[in-house]
């Protein structure tokens, strides 16, 4: 094609004679090289957009590769997760499993607390209730542990031991003649209990028809050991005879 163009432009310029006489030859010369001119361009372009589609095809052909390989990897992640929640529900379901076993004794023996703490001497009784009543909230609340709850109960039955081996003052609020009062207390273990009023007078819990009711003493011999009591206790004097007001009767019937 190249040689052909040169042969035409040479025919241009070294034969006048001919292009004179034939103009249609000359006219059709210059059409020929246009065409060939614009032919060129067309080829030209083909080639770039050859070239650009084939740079898009491996582009793509990358970008496929790569959202297949995410694509798999994804199924793998998601499969990890699925097998992690699986194993995550199943633990779930045994450490459940396992609270429920343990919650039911603990409650019962929460209960059987309660109980004995009701029928007891009624030294600090309402923090004590109290103190089982937290217990058993925090072991059915959404977080509570069996164990801590276990570990909680024993401390609570060995401060209830401790409770009866020692002597002790405090206050509480006693229901005297129908009505409430803040009174000073003395406990003798959990075998009696002993209070004295602001204006300095003195009883005790006795326990009658089932439970503990706070009586004033009336004698002055029961009111002397009373305020004995107390000053002995107030001076910090733990060691050696007390004479305690009365004989206390004991929930079972017997005498201590």
């Amino acid at each position: 094609m190249k040689s052909l163009f040169t042969f035409i432009a040479c025919l241009l310029l070294w034969v006048p004679p001919l292009e004179a006489k034939s103009p249609q030859v000359s006219a059709k010369l210059k059409e020929l090289v246009k065409l060939r001119a614009q032919v060129d361009t067309l080829s030209h372009g083909l080639a770039q957009a050859r070239t650009q589609a084939q740079d898009h095809q491996r582009a793509s052909s990358v970008q496929i590769s790569h959202l297949e390989f995410q694509i798999r990897q994804e199924k793998l992640r998601n499969a990890s997760l699925l097998k992690e929640r699986k194993n995550a529900l199943e633990s779930v379901q045994a450490a459940q499993s396992k609270r429920e076993a343990l919650t039911t004794p603990l409650r019962e023996t929460i209960e059987i607390l309660r109980n004995h703490v009701s029928k007891s001497l009624p030294y600090q009784q309402k923090q004590r209730l109290q103190t089982l009543d937290q217990i058993e909230t925090e072991l059915l609340s959404a977080n509570g542990s069996a164990a801590v709850s276990l570990s909680k109960l024993l401390q609570f039955t060995e401060d209830e031991r401790t409770l009866t081996q020692e002597i002790g003052l405090g206050q509480q609020v006693v229901t005297i003649g129908g009505g409430n009062v803040l009174v000073d207390v003395a406990h003798v273990g959990m075998a009696a209990l002993y209070f004295v009023t602001s204006n300095k007078r003195y009883g005790w819990a006795q326990w009658s028809n089932g439970q503990y009711t706070y009586q004033l003493f009336a004698s002055p011999e029961e009111k002397q050991a009373a305020q004995s009591l107390f000053e002995t206790l107030q001076s910090n004097q733990r060691t050696g005879y007390m004479e305690l007001p009365l004989q206390y009767v004991a929930p079972q019937g017997g005498k201590q």
